[in-house]
Protein backbone atom coordinates (compact mmCIF):
# COMPACT_ATOMS: atom_id res chain seq x y z
CA UNK A 1 0.00 0.00 0.00
CA UNK A 2 1.46 3.62 -0.64
CA UNK A 3 0.33 5.07 2.40
CA UNK A 4 -2.19 7.22 0.53
CA UNK A 5 -5.62 8.22 2.44
CA UNK A 6 -8.84 6.45 0.76
CA UNK A 7 -12.05 8.90 1.18
CA UNK A 8 -14.96 8.24 3.06
CA UNK A 9 -17.45 8.13 0.23
CA UNK A 10 -15.39 5.47 -1.41
CA UNK A 11 -15.82 2.61 -0.16
CA UNK A 12 -19.18 1.80 1.90
CA UNK A 13 -19.75 -0.97 3.88
CA UNK A 14 -23.18 -2.15 4.51
CA UNK A 15 -24.82 -4.12 7.59
CA UNK A 16 -27.84 -6.30 6.82
CA UNK A 17 -28.97 -7.33 10.17
CA UNK A 18 -30.50 -11.00 10.28
CA UNK A 19 -34.37 -11.36 11.09
CA UNK A 20 -33.32 -14.58 13.10
CA UNK A 21 -31.38 -14.10 16.40
CA UNK A 22 -28.08 -16.08 15.70
CA UNK A 23 -26.19 -17.95 18.43
CA UNK A 24 -23.04 -16.21 19.41
CA UNK A 25 -19.95 -18.38 18.03
CA UNK A 26 -18.68 -19.46 21.15
CA UNK A 27 -22.12 -20.54 22.55
CA UNK A 28 -22.70 -22.33 19.26
CA UNK A 29 -19.21 -24.58 19.70
CA UNK A 30 -19.90 -24.52 23.23
CA UNK A 31 -23.61 -26.30 22.92
CA UNK A 32 -21.94 -28.63 20.21
CA UNK A 33 -19.26 -30.36 22.09
CA UNK A 34 -21.50 -29.95 25.21
CA UNK A 35 -24.29 -32.08 23.19
CA UNK A 36 -21.43 -34.62 21.73
CA UNK A 37 -20.17 -35.08 25.69
CA UNK A 38 -24.14 -35.82 26.45
CA UNK A 39 -24.63 -38.22 23.83
CA UNK A 40 -21.04 -40.40 24.54
CA UNK A 41 -22.52 -40.68 27.99
CA UNK A 42 -25.82 -41.52 27.15
CA UNK A 43 -24.30 -44.36 24.99
CA UNK A 44 -21.71 -45.24 27.90
CA UNK A 45 -24.71 -45.91 29.96
CA UNK A 46 -26.70 -47.71 27.47
CA UNK A 47 -23.40 -49.94 26.17
CA UNK A 48 -22.73 -50.41 29.99
CA UNK A 49 -26.44 -51.66 29.95
CA UNK A 50 -26.11 -53.63 27.43
CA UNK A 51 -22.87 -55.68 28.61
CA UNK A 52 -24.20 -55.69 31.94
CA UNK A 53 -27.54 -58.01 30.54
CA UNK A 54 -25.48 -60.10 28.33
CA UNK A 55 -22.77 -60.71 30.88
CA UNK A 56 -25.64 -61.81 33.17
CA UNK A 57 -26.85 -63.79 30.33
CA UNK A 58 -23.36 -65.57 29.84
CA UNK A 59 -23.25 -66.13 33.48
CA UNK A 60 -26.99 -68.17 34.07
CA UNK A 61 -26.07 -70.17 30.96
CA UNK A 62 -22.38 -70.92 32.63
CA UNK A 63 -24.20 -71.53 35.96
CA UNK A 64 -26.90 -73.65 34.39
CA UNK A 65 -24.27 -75.64 32.09
CA UNK A 66 -22.35 -76.16 35.81
CA UNK A 67 -25.59 -77.60 37.49
CA UNK A 68 -26.30 -80.09 34.46
CA UNK A 69 -22.62 -81.39 35.01
CA UNK A 70 -23.12 -81.73 38.78
CA UNK A 71 -26.43 -83.45 37.98
CA UNK A 72 -25.06 -85.86 35.55
CA UNK A 73 -21.94 -86.89 37.70
CA UNK A 74 -24.50 -87.45 40.60
CA UNK A 75 -26.74 -89.29 38.94
CA UNK A 76 -23.80 -91.56 37.29
CA UNK A 77 -22.42 -92.32 41.16
CA UNK A 78 -25.88 -93.27 42.02
CA UNK A 79 -26.22 -95.84 39.09
CA UNK A 80 -22.76 -97.27 40.18
CA UNK A 81 -23.69 -97.42 43.85
CA UNK A 82 -27.51 -99.05 42.59
CA UNK A 83 -25.40 -101.92 40.81
CA UNK A 84 -23.36 -102.67 43.02
CA UNK A 85 -25.78 -103.08 45.68
CA UNK A 86 -28.00 -105.75 42.90
CA UNK A 87 -24.49 -107.29 42.70
CA UNK A 88 -24.52 -107.80 45.99
CA UNK A 89 -28.04 -109.26 46.24
CA UNK A 90 -27.17 -111.91 44.06
CA UNK A 91 -24.47 -113.51 46.16
CA UNK A 92 -27.25 -114.59 48.45
CA UNK A 93 -28.25 -118.15 48.58
CA UNK A 94 -31.57 -116.96 49.36
CA UNK A 95 -31.64 -115.20 46.13
CA UNK A 96 -30.88 -118.44 43.82
CA UNK A 97 -33.20 -120.62 45.95
CA UNK A 98 -36.10 -118.17 45.49
CA UNK A 99 -35.44 -118.32 41.87
CA UNK A 100 -35.40 -122.04 41.62
CA UNK A 101 -37.46 -123.82 44.01
CA UNK A 102 -40.71 -120.81 43.52
CA UNK A 103 -41.78 -121.67 47.43
CA UNK A 104 -42.87 -118.18 47.90
CA UNK A 105 -40.76 -118.30 51.48
CA UNK A 106 -39.84 -115.18 52.53
CA UNK A 107 -36.05 -113.32 51.38
CA UNK A 108 -34.51 -112.41 54.26
CA UNK A 109 -31.68 -110.80 52.42
CA UNK A 110 -33.92 -108.54 50.45
CA UNK A 111 -35.24 -106.83 53.16
CA UNK A 112 -31.68 -106.81 55.02
CA UNK A 113 -30.82 -104.11 52.14
CA UNK A 114 -32.43 -101.82 54.19
CA UNK A 115 -29.49 -102.06 56.96
CA UNK A 116 -26.60 -102.37 54.46
CA UNK A 117 -23.78 -99.57 54.55
CA UNK A 118 -24.66 -97.85 51.56
CA UNK A 119 -27.78 -97.53 52.75
CA UNK A 120 -27.52 -96.50 56.62
CA UNK A 121 -24.39 -94.14 55.57
CA UNK A 122 -26.65 -92.06 53.37
CA UNK A 123 -24.90 -92.76 50.27
CA UNK A 124 -27.95 -93.77 48.75
CA UNK A 125 -31.77 -93.91 49.83
CA UNK A 126 -33.41 -97.41 49.30
CA UNK A 127 -36.78 -97.36 48.48
CA UNK A 128 -37.26 -101.17 47.28
CA UNK A 129 -36.00 -104.16 46.11
CA UNK A 130 -37.38 -106.34 43.80
CA UNK A 131 -36.60 -109.86 42.83
CA UNK A 132 -38.13 -110.78 39.53
CA UNK A 133 -37.80 -114.88 37.69
CA UNK A 134 -36.63 -115.23 34.09
CA UNK A 135 -40.25 -114.24 32.57
CA UNK A 136 -40.30 -110.78 34.82
CA UNK A 137 -42.49 -112.23 37.72
CA UNK A 138 -42.39 -111.01 41.21
CA UNK A 139 -41.01 -113.62 42.95
CA UNK A 140 -40.47 -111.24 45.94
CA UNK A 141 -39.77 -107.59 47.24
CA UNK A 142 -38.56 -105.40 50.00
CA UNK A 143 -39.99 -101.86 50.56
CA UNK A 144 -38.56 -98.68 52.77
CA UNK A 145 -42.33 -98.33 54.44
CA UNK A 146 -44.57 -100.49 51.93
CA UNK A 147 -46.04 -104.11 52.99
CA UNK A 148 -47.75 -104.96 49.65
CA UNK A 149 -46.28 -105.00 46.18
CA UNK A 150 -48.86 -102.53 44.85
CA UNK A 151 -47.38 -99.87 47.14
CA UNK A 152 -43.77 -100.63 46.54
CA UNK A 153 -42.23 -97.74 44.56
CA UNK A 154 -41.43 -99.80 40.49
CA UNK A 155 -41.04 -98.00 36.93
CA UNK A 156 -43.07 -100.14 34.70
CA UNK A 157 -41.45 -98.91 31.79
CA UNK A 158 -38.24 -100.00 32.68
CA UNK A 159 -39.96 -103.70 32.78
CA UNK A 160 -41.34 -103.10 29.42
CA UNK A 161 -38.36 -102.22 27.97
CA UNK A 162 -36.53 -104.89 30.33
CA UNK A 163 -38.71 -107.22 28.42
CA UNK A 164 -37.99 -106.04 24.59
CA UNK A 165 -34.47 -106.79 25.16
CA UNK A 166 -32.72 -109.82 23.70
CA UNK A 167 -29.62 -112.08 23.57
CA UNK A 168 -26.78 -110.61 25.46
CA UNK A 169 -28.93 -107.57 25.68
CA UNK A 170 -30.45 -108.75 29.12
CA UNK A 171 -27.10 -109.61 30.51
CA UNK A 172 -26.76 -105.55 31.15
CA UNK A 173 -28.11 -103.10 33.38
CA UNK A 174 -30.50 -101.14 32.77
CA UNK A 175 -31.92 -98.03 34.55
CA UNK A 176 -34.95 -95.28 34.37
CA UNK A 177 -35.88 -92.42 35.71
CA UNK A 178 -39.21 -91.78 36.99
CA UNK A 179 -42.65 -90.75 38.85
CA UNK A 180 -44.60 -93.76 41.28
CA UNK A 181 -47.50 -91.84 42.83
CA UNK A 182 -46.19 -88.65 42.70
CA UNK A 183 -42.83 -90.01 44.39
CA UNK A 184 -39.85 -88.97 41.66
CA UNK A 185 -37.29 -92.90 41.78
CA UNK A 186 -34.65 -93.87 39.91
CA UNK A 187 -34.88 -97.81 39.45
CA UNK A 188 -32.09 -100.15 38.10
CA UNK A 189 -32.81 -103.58 36.68
CA UNK A 190 -29.86 -106.17 36.38
CA UNK A 191 -29.64 -109.71 35.54
CA UNK A 192 -29.03 -112.69 38.06
CA UNK A 193 -26.52 -115.17 36.09
CA UNK A 194 -25.47 -115.21 32.89
CA UNK A 195 -28.46 -117.18 31.71
CA UNK A 196 -29.98 -115.10 32.92
CA UNK A 197 -31.95 -117.23 36.13
CA UNK A 198 -34.03 -113.86 36.79
CA UNK A 199 -33.75 -110.06 37.85
CA UNK A 200 -33.45 -107.87 40.87
CA UNK A 201 -34.55 -104.20 40.39
CA UNK A 202 -32.78 -101.19 42.72
CA UNK A 203 -35.23 -98.60 43.34
CA UNK A 204 -34.00 -95.47 45.21
CA UNK A 205 -35.04 -91.62 46.10
CA UNK A 206 -32.35 -89.49 43.83
CA UNK A 207 -33.15 -86.30 45.81
CA UNK A 208 -30.66 -87.09 48.08
CA UNK A 209 -28.49 -87.74 45.73
CA UNK A 210 -28.86 -84.26 43.98
CA UNK A 211 -28.63 -82.21 46.83
CA UNK A 212 -25.04 -83.89 47.61
CA UNK A 213 -23.77 -81.55 44.63
CA UNK A 214 -24.18 -78.20 47.23
CA UNK A 215 -20.56 -78.85 48.09
CA UNK A 216 -19.46 -78.99 45.26
CA UNK A 217 -21.18 -76.12 43.79
CA UNK A 218 -20.36 -73.95 46.75
CA UNK A 219 -23.23 -72.17 45.86
CA UNK A 220 -27.08 -72.03 47.95
CA UNK A 221 -29.16 -74.96 46.40
CA UNK A 222 -32.75 -75.61 46.28
CA UNK A 223 -34.56 -78.90 44.97
CA UNK A 224 -37.92 -78.62 43.99
CA UNK A 225 -40.60 -81.15 43.27
CA UNK A 226 -43.10 -81.08 40.72
CA UNK A 227 -45.54 -78.18 41.34
CA UNK A 228 -43.19 -76.34 43.31
CA UNK A 229 -42.70 -78.31 46.10
CA UNK A 230 -39.35 -77.36 48.43
CA UNK A 231 -37.43 -80.78 48.88
CA UNK A 232 -34.49 -79.66 50.50
CA UNK A 233 -33.40 -75.87 50.60
CA UNK A 234 -30.02 -74.12 51.91
CA UNK A 235 -29.69 -72.87 55.02
CA UNK A 236 -28.19 -69.42 53.72
CA UNK A 237 -30.23 -69.46 50.23
CA UNK A 238 -32.02 -65.57 49.81
CA UNK A 239 -36.01 -65.70 49.21
CA UNK A 240 -35.61 -62.18 47.68
CA UNK A 241 -32.51 -61.57 45.87
CA UNK A 242 -31.51 -58.17 44.44
CA UNK A 243 -31.22 -58.51 40.13
CA UNK A 244 -28.40 -55.92 40.40
CA UNK A 245 -25.83 -58.11 43.03
CA UNK A 246 -27.48 -61.97 42.50
CA UNK A 247 -28.65 -64.29 39.98
CA UNK A 248 -30.33 -67.70 39.57
CA UNK A 249 -29.85 -70.62 37.46
CA UNK A 250 -31.87 -73.25 37.23
CA UNK A 251 -32.13 -76.69 35.51
CA UNK A 252 -35.06 -79.54 35.35
CA UNK A 253 -34.15 -82.98 35.57
CA UNK A 254 -36.55 -85.22 33.37
CA UNK A 255 -37.65 -88.85 33.08
CA UNK A 256 -37.69 -91.21 30.65
CA UNK A 257 -41.09 -90.03 29.13
CA UNK A 258 -39.60 -86.42 29.64
CA UNK A 259 -41.61 -85.88 32.46
CA UNK A 260 -41.06 -83.81 35.08
CA UNK A 261 -38.89 -84.82 38.08
CA UNK A 262 -36.85 -81.82 39.93
CA UNK A 263 -35.81 -78.61 38.94
CA UNK A 264 -32.67 -77.68 40.72
CA UNK A 265 -32.17 -73.64 41.23
CA UNK A 266 -28.44 -72.60 42.55
CA UNK A 267 -27.78 -68.70 43.59
CA UNK A 268 -24.94 -67.00 42.60
CA UNK A 269 -23.30 -64.09 44.02
CA UNK A 270 -22.07 -61.27 41.30
CA UNK A 271 -21.76 -58.66 43.26
CA UNK A 272 -17.62 -57.99 42.96
CA UNK A 273 -18.42 -58.27 39.09
CA UNK A 274 -21.41 -55.58 39.12
CA UNK A 275 -19.32 -52.87 41.59
CA UNK A 276 -16.53 -53.26 39.36
CA UNK A 277 -18.65 -53.12 35.91
CA UNK A 278 -19.99 -49.59 37.52
CA UNK A 279 -16.58 -48.54 39.03
CA UNK A 280 -15.12 -48.55 35.37
CA UNK A 281 -18.81 -46.79 33.84
CA UNK A 282 -18.46 -44.25 36.55
CA UNK A 283 -14.39 -43.77 35.69
CA UNK A 284 -15.50 -43.90 31.63
CA UNK A 285 -18.45 -41.25 32.62
CA UNK A 286 -15.57 -38.87 34.38
CA UNK A 287 -12.93 -39.08 31.78
CA UNK A 288 -15.70 -38.31 29.09
CA UNK A 289 -16.67 -35.18 31.33
CA UNK A 290 -12.97 -34.08 31.63
CA UNK A 291 -12.37 -34.41 27.80
CA UNK A 292 -15.73 -32.55 27.17
CA UNK A 293 -14.45 -29.87 28.90
CA UNK A 294 -10.95 -29.59 27.95
CA UNK A 295 -12.03 -29.85 24.64
CA UNK A 296 -14.41 -26.79 25.26
CA UNK A 297 -11.46 -24.66 26.65
CA UNK A 298 -9.54 -25.47 23.48
CA UNK A 299 -12.08 -24.82 21.23
CA UNK A 300 -12.80 -21.58 22.87
CA UNK A 301 -8.87 -20.88 22.48
CA UNK A 302 -8.34 -21.95 19.50
CA UNK A 303 -11.05 -20.18 18.32
CA UNK A 304 -10.22 -16.86 19.56
CA UNK A 305 -7.02 -16.90 18.38
CA UNK A 306 -7.80 -17.94 14.76
CA UNK A 307 -11.28 -16.76 13.67
CA UNK A 308 -12.30 -14.02 16.88
CA UNK A 309 -9.43 -11.78 17.02
CA UNK A 310 -8.63 -11.69 13.71
CA UNK A 311 -12.51 -10.80 12.62
CA UNK A 312 -12.07 -8.33 15.25
CA UNK A 313 -8.84 -6.32 13.48
CA UNK A 314 -10.50 -7.00 9.83
CA UNK A 315 -13.61 -4.82 11.23
CA UNK A 316 -11.23 -2.29 12.91
CA UNK A 317 -9.44 -1.80 9.80
CA UNK A 318 -12.11 -1.66 8.06
CA UNK A 319 -13.93 0.76 10.20
CA UNK A 320 -10.57 3.31 10.14
CA UNK A 321 -11.04 2.74 6.04
CA UNK A 322 -14.69 3.82 6.18
CA UNK A 323 -13.61 6.82 8.24
CA UNK A 324 -11.24 8.24 5.52
CA UNK A 325 -7.78 6.96 7.96
CA UNK A 326 -4.71 5.99 6.20
CA UNK A 327 -3.96 2.26 6.38
CA UNK A 328 -0.31 3.41 6.64
CA UNK A 329 -0.82 5.23 9.76
CA UNK A 330 -1.47 1.25 11.52
CA UNK A 331 1.22 -1.10 12.18
CA UNK A 332 1.82 -4.38 9.90
CA UNK A 333 0.10 -6.45 12.65
CA UNK A 334 -3.14 -5.54 11.79
CA UNK A 335 -2.91 -7.17 8.13
CA UNK A 336 -2.64 -10.53 9.40
CA UNK A 337 -5.99 -11.02 9.36
CA UNK A 338 -6.64 -10.48 6.09
CA UNK A 339 -3.71 -12.71 5.18
CA UNK A 340 -5.30 -15.65 7.06
CA UNK A 341 -8.49 -15.26 5.61
CA UNK A 342 -6.97 -15.64 2.32
CA UNK A 343 -5.38 -18.37 3.60
CA UNK A 344 -8.37 -19.89 4.91
CA UNK A 345 -9.80 -19.48 1.74
CA UNK A 346 -7.20 -20.87 -0.31
CA UNK A 347 -7.35 -24.20 2.38
CA UNK A 348 -11.45 -24.25 1.70
CA UNK A 349 -10.43 -24.27 -2.07
CA UNK A 350 -7.98 -26.77 -2.11
CA UNK A 351 -9.70 -29.00 0.01
CA UNK A 352 -13.19 -28.61 -2.27
CA UNK A 353 -11.22 -29.36 -5.34
CA UNK A 354 -9.83 -32.72 -3.47
CA UNK A 355 -13.06 -34.08 -2.83
CA UNK A 356 -14.42 -33.27 -6.57
CA UNK A 357 -11.04 -34.53 -8.45
CA UNK A 358 -9.92 -38.32 -9.13
CA UNK A 359 -6.19 -38.31 -7.27
CA UNK A 360 -4.58 -40.69 -9.85
CA UNK A 361 -5.57 -38.95 -12.87
CA UNK A 362 -6.11 -35.58 -11.67
CA UNK A 363 -9.45 -35.36 -13.74
CA UNK A 364 -12.93 -34.27 -12.03
CA UNK A 365 -14.06 -37.68 -10.31
CA UNK A 366 -17.94 -39.40 -10.71
CA UNK A 367 -19.75 -37.07 -7.60
CA UNK A 368 -18.56 -33.98 -9.60
CA UNK A 369 -19.72 -34.96 -13.00
CA UNK A 370 -22.91 -35.90 -11.27
CA UNK A 371 -22.96 -32.54 -10.07
CA UNK A 372 -22.57 -31.34 -13.02
CA UNK A 373 -24.82 -33.76 -14.93
CA UNK A 374 -27.59 -32.98 -12.37
CA UNK A 375 -27.46 -29.19 -12.32
CA UNK A 376 -26.80 -29.41 -16.35
CA UNK A 377 -30.31 -31.38 -16.27
CA UNK A 378 -31.82 -28.92 -13.61
CA UNK A 379 -31.40 -25.82 -15.77
CA UNK A 380 -32.54 -26.63 -19.19
CA UNK A 381 -36.00 -25.44 -19.52
CA UNK A 382 -38.55 -27.11 -20.84
CA UNK A 383 -38.54 -24.60 -23.84
CA UNK A 384 -35.12 -24.60 -24.52
CA UNK A 385 -33.51 -26.04 -27.64
CA UNK A 386 -29.97 -26.37 -26.93
CA UNK A 387 -28.29 -29.63 -27.71
CA UNK A 388 -26.26 -31.32 -25.07
CA UNK A 389 -24.30 -34.55 -25.28
CA UNK A 390 -23.13 -37.48 -22.81
CA UNK A 391 -20.39 -39.90 -24.11
CA UNK A 392 -19.69 -42.86 -21.91
CA UNK A 393 -15.97 -44.24 -22.44
CA UNK A 394 -14.58 -47.64 -21.73
CA UNK A 395 -10.91 -48.56 -22.68
CA UNK A 396 -10.63 -52.23 -24.31
CA UNK A 397 -7.25 -53.16 -23.53
CA UNK A 398 -6.82 -52.11 -20.18
CA UNK A 399 -7.27 -55.10 -18.58
CA UNK A 400 -4.89 -56.94 -21.00
CA UNK A 401 -2.35 -53.82 -19.79
CA UNK A 402 -3.32 -54.27 -15.82
CA UNK A 403 -3.52 -57.91 -15.66
CA UNK A 404 0.00 -58.82 -17.47
CA UNK A 405 2.50 -55.66 -16.44
CA UNK A 406 0.47 -55.09 -12.97
CA UNK A 407 -1.64 -52.22 -11.61
CA UNK A 408 1.82 -49.56 -11.16
CA UNK A 409 1.59 -49.85 -15.16
CA UNK A 410 -2.24 -49.73 -15.70
CA UNK A 411 -2.44 -46.63 -13.43
CA UNK A 412 0.70 -45.22 -15.10
CA UNK A 413 -1.41 -45.78 -18.67
CA UNK A 414 -3.92 -43.94 -17.11
CA UNK A 415 -2.44 -41.16 -16.37
CA UNK A 416 -0.50 -41.01 -19.65
CA UNK A 417 -4.54 -41.42 -21.58
CA UNK A 418 -5.53 -38.44 -18.80
CA UNK A 419 -3.40 -36.15 -20.59
CA UNK A 420 -4.43 -37.20 -24.47
CA UNK A 421 -7.98 -36.87 -23.28
CA UNK A 422 -7.37 -33.09 -22.33
CA UNK A 423 -5.70 -32.48 -25.35
CA UNK A 424 -8.69 -33.33 -27.70
CA UNK A 425 -11.84 -31.76 -25.85
CA UNK A 426 -13.10 -28.03 -25.39
CA UNK A 427 -12.21 -25.87 -22.61
CA UNK A 428 -15.52 -25.68 -21.73
CA UNK A 429 -16.41 -29.68 -21.38
CA UNK A 430 -16.16 -32.21 -18.47
CA UNK A 431 -13.94 -34.84 -18.75
CA UNK A 432 -14.12 -37.37 -15.68
CA UNK A 433 -12.65 -40.62 -14.59
CA UNK A 434 -15.83 -42.44 -13.56
CA UNK A 435 -14.21 -45.47 -11.69
CA UNK A 436 -11.78 -48.20 -13.06
CA UNK A 437 -10.67 -47.46 -16.53
CA UNK A 438 -14.52 -45.96 -17.21
CA UNK A 439 -14.82 -41.99 -18.14
CA UNK A 440 -17.52 -39.93 -18.81
CA UNK A 441 -17.77 -36.75 -21.01
CA UNK A 442 -20.32 -34.05 -20.87
CA UNK A 443 -20.58 -31.72 -23.68
CA UNK A 444 -22.66 -28.88 -23.31
CA UNK A 445 -24.13 -26.56 -25.85
CA UNK A 446 -22.99 -29.22 -28.36
CA UNK A 447 -25.17 -30.27 -31.49
CA UNK A 448 -25.11 -34.48 -31.79
CA UNK A 449 -23.43 -34.18 -35.13
CA UNK A 450 -20.10 -32.20 -33.39
CA UNK A 451 -20.42 -34.23 -30.02
CA UNK A 452 -19.93 -37.66 -32.78
CA UNK A 453 -17.01 -35.43 -34.07
CA UNK A 454 -15.37 -34.73 -30.88
CA UNK A 455 -16.41 -38.41 -29.85
CA UNK A 456 -14.40 -39.91 -33.01
CA UNK A 457 -11.25 -37.65 -32.35
CA UNK A 458 -10.45 -39.01 -28.85
CA UNK A 459 -11.04 -42.14 -29.97
CA UNK A 460 -9.16 -42.03 -32.49
CA UNK A 461 -6.25 -40.34 -30.31
CA UNK A 462 -6.45 -43.22 -28.25
CA UNK A 463 -6.31 -45.27 -31.23
CA UNK A 464 -3.38 -44.13 -32.49
CA UNK A 465 -1.42 -43.79 -28.66
CA UNK A 466 1.39 -46.32 -27.38
CA UNK A 467 2.08 -47.37 -24.08
CA UNK A 468 5.48 -48.38 -24.19
CA UNK A 469 6.16 -50.48 -20.02
CA UNK A 470 9.72 -52.10 -19.71
CA UNK A 471 10.46 -52.65 -23.61
CA UNK A 472 7.10 -53.51 -24.29
CA UNK A 473 4.51 -51.64 -26.26
CA UNK A 474 0.60 -51.82 -25.89
CA UNK A 475 -1.89 -49.87 -28.66
CA UNK A 476 -4.85 -49.06 -26.22
CA UNK A 477 -8.77 -48.99 -27.81
CA UNK A 478 -11.96 -47.43 -26.22
CA UNK A 479 -15.77 -47.78 -26.72
CA UNK A 480 -17.47 -45.23 -26.59
CA UNK A 481 -21.62 -44.70 -26.12
CA UNK A 482 -22.64 -41.71 -27.07
CA UNK A 483 -26.40 -40.01 -25.84
CA UNK A 484 -27.72 -36.58 -27.06
CA UNK A 485 -29.63 -34.49 -24.09
CA UNK A 486 -32.49 -32.78 -25.03
CA UNK A 487 -34.19 -30.35 -22.49
CA UNK A 488 -36.51 -31.75 -20.63
CA UNK A 489 -36.19 -35.43 -22.44
CA UNK A 490 -35.04 -37.18 -18.95
CA UNK A 491 -33.16 -37.80 -15.74
CA UNK A 492 -29.42 -37.04 -14.96
CA UNK A 493 -29.51 -41.05 -13.67
CA UNK A 494 -31.31 -42.16 -17.05
CA UNK A 495 -29.14 -40.62 -19.20
CA UNK A 496 -25.89 -42.50 -17.73
CA UNK A 497 -27.81 -45.49 -18.02
CA UNK A 498 -28.50 -44.95 -22.08
CA UNK A 499 -24.67 -43.92 -22.68
CA UNK A 500 -23.72 -47.09 -20.44
CA UNK A 501 -26.20 -48.97 -22.48
CA UNK A 502 -24.73 -47.37 -25.62
CA UNK A 503 -21.13 -47.75 -24.59
CA UNK A 504 -21.65 -51.54 -24.56
CA UNK A 505 -23.42 -51.66 -27.67
CA UNK A 506 -20.00 -50.46 -29.24
CA UNK A 507 -18.41 -53.23 -27.66
CA UNK A 508 -20.71 -56.16 -28.63
CA UNK A 509 -19.91 -54.12 -32.22
CA UNK A 510 -16.03 -54.98 -32.48
CA UNK A 511 -14.94 -52.33 -30.00
CA UNK A 512 -12.52 -49.07 -30.48
CA UNK A 513 -15.71 -47.97 -31.87
CA UNK A 514 -18.77 -44.83 -31.33
CA UNK A 515 -21.92 -46.15 -31.05
CA UNK A 516 -24.87 -43.52 -31.18
CA UNK A 517 -27.84 -44.51 -28.69
CA UNK A 518 -31.15 -44.12 -30.26
CA UNK A 519 -34.63 -45.21 -29.27
CA UNK A 520 -34.35 -48.60 -31.46
CA UNK A 521 -31.48 -49.56 -29.08
CA UNK A 522 -33.21 -52.86 -27.59
CA UNK A 523 -30.48 -52.47 -24.52
CA UNK A 524 -31.88 -49.30 -22.17
CA UNK A 525 -30.04 -50.16 -19.17
CA UNK A 526 -27.23 -50.47 -17.62
CA UNK A 527 -24.93 -53.85 -18.68
CA UNK A 528 -23.90 -53.69 -15.04
CA UNK A 529 -25.97 -53.81 -12.29
CA UNK A 530 -23.80 -52.84 -9.39
CA UNK A 531 -23.34 -49.28 -11.53
CA UNK A 532 -26.23 -46.80 -10.18
CA UNK A 533 -26.10 -43.15 -10.61
CA UNK A 534 -28.06 -40.90 -7.97
CA UNK A 535 -30.74 -38.49 -9.76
Amino acid sequence: MDGRAIPAGAMKIESHPSRLRRIPLKRGLDLTILSMGLFTIALILVTGEVYRQLAVDSQQQTLTSLIAVETDKALQELSATSRRLGLDIQQHPDIHAALFDNTGREIVSLANQFNRFFVTAGVLKLEAVWLLDRDFNSVGFAGRNAQTASMTPQCPGLLSDARQRTGHARLQAMSHLCVHRGQPIFAQILPVGLRPDGYVIVVTDPARNLVAIEPHLQLPLTLYRPGGHVLYRSGNWLESIDPHASLEGSYTVTGKQDETLFEIHVQGDFQPFYARLSQIQRMIIALTVLATLLTMLVARYVTRKIILEPLHQLSSQLRRIGTGRRLGDFSEQNLVAIHEFAELQELYSTLHEMALTDPLTQLPNRLHFEQRLEHLVAASGAHDEETHALCYLDLDQFKVVNDSCGHTAGDLLLQQLAGVFREHIRSVDLFARIGGDEFALLLEHCPTNDALRIANQVREAVENFRFFWEGRCFTIGVSIGLVPIHAGSMSASRIMSLADAACYIAKQQGRNRVHVYSETDARGESRDPGIRWTG
